[in-house]
């Protein structure tokens, strides 16, 4: 098993070894191990070899065999392999620069990971992108790993990302025939109300930086429900795939966090008004807080959008 790391190792540096000149050989040492495993996959026959292996592929013009174990590929074979995963790359880069409209200011275009390192990646984008900037940076195949260390000691230096789902506020508000499925209703006190409203806070691919709010007014009235004046409210947060769900009920949504917000003075009154403010508060996460109308009073709590869904 150590020997199959190794050669997946090894073919992780020719990756990057890799010149445009395609003409080139690259070396590489197939361990004996596997070689081994080889001829007793062929019934341990005299002519079983590595010679024998390159000859049933068709790939003699390709590769050269020496000592026994060492494989000499040319180029060529290997910008043949690459070409299919580097166009697709390509080709998904030139996708996201024509449909994103946050796009058409890029100047730049940085490359990293270890791929980014080879040659041959560099020239194709390089030729693909002509009016744009190339930047490799130092060590490109640890510039995604750095950046990790580096957010995780301070997230500020990333000040907007896109929102990777639509989040809402499950709310409970008065029914509108017009508007509301008959599924949805449910009777409060004296009156038709309209339950797992998703109320929109944020959508799907919006581009959020720290500091963006938004406002939901919240009014319950608790006439003829004098029971619910006792208990706390949940403020329920669902996130979605959808842009604009219609209630939280639906199978796209999922609900990511919930603050229970308790009664101010220990009873609510009998008409509430309040208000829900959804504050970006970092990359990952926002803050909830909701604010009493009639006594000021705030309860705060803490989502994770970037949390398993």
């Amino acid at each position: 098993m150590d020997d199959f790391f190794d050669i997946l190792q090894n073919i992780e540096k020719v990756k990057r070894k890799i010149s445009p000149d395609k003409e080139k050989t690259i070396i590489m040492e197939v361990p004996t191990t596997l070689l081994d495993k080889y001829k007793e996959s062929c019934q341990n026959k005299e002519e079983a070899s590595l010679d024998q292996a390159v000859r049933e592929a068709n790939l003699q013009d390709m590769i050269r065999i020496k000592k026994g174990n060492k494989l000499f590929v040319k180029n060529i074979y290997f910008h043949e392999y690459f070409q299919d995963v580097c166009q697709k790359t390509i080709d998904l880069v030139q996708n996201i620069i024509r449909s994103e409209q946050q796009c058409q200011s890029v100047k730049s275009i940085i490359l990293v990971g270890g791929f980014a390192e080879s040659e041959v990646v560099q020239c194709l984008f390089k030729d693909s992108f002509p009016e744009y900037n190339i930047k490799i940076p130092f060590q490109a195949g640890l510039a995604v790993l750095k950046g990790a260390v580096i957010f995780g000691y301070d997230s500020s230096i990333i000040k907007s990302r896109k929102c990777p789902y639509t989040y809402g506020i499950s709310l409970l508000r008065k029914f509108n025939p017009q508007a509301d499925d008959r599924s949805q209703s449910c009777i409060m006190g004296n009156q038709l109300m309209a339950d797992c409203v998703f109320d929109k806070v944020f959508e799907e691919n919006e581009v959020l930086t720290v500091g963006t709010k938004r406002y939901i007014r919240v009014n319950i009235n608790h006439e003829g429900n004098s029971g619910a004046r006792l208990e706390p409210k949940e403020i329920e947060v669902y996130s979605s795939n959808k842009k604009s769900p219609k209630y939280t009920t639906d199978s796209s949504c999922h609900r990511c966090g919930l603050i229970e917000v308790p009664p101010p003075n220990g009873r609510w009154p009998v008409l509430v008004e309040g208000r829900i403010e959804v504050k970006v508060t970092g990359t990952d996460s926002f803050q909830i807080t909701y604010s009493d109308g009639a006594t000021g009073l705030s309860t705060i709590g803490q989502i994770d959008f970037l949390g398993p869904r």
